[in-house]
């Protein structure tokens, strides 16, 4: 079997794209709740949390699947 390079086309996204601003809220609640069913203990942080990704409000590129700046 021989490989393919397969060109991807641009997409384009006709309206900007925004961080849902009740965000910030919905990590302290998702947090909160996996405390209370046992999933984090002590001062442990839940995987990808802001302080491994970086701001709440400016997360990476990767953490945005539908950003339509395709490359």
């Amino acid at each position: 079997m021989t490989g393919q390079t397969i060109k991807l086309p641009i997409l384009w996204m006709p309206y900007s794209t925004r961080v849902n601003p009740y965000l910030p809220a919905l990590h302290a609640e998702s947090e909160a709740w996996a405390r209370e069913m046992g999933m984090l203990v002590g001062g442990e942080q839940p995987a990808g949390s802001r302080q491994e990704v970086g701001s709440a409000r400016h997360p990476p590129p990767a953490a945005h699947p539908g950003k339509g700046n395709a490359r």
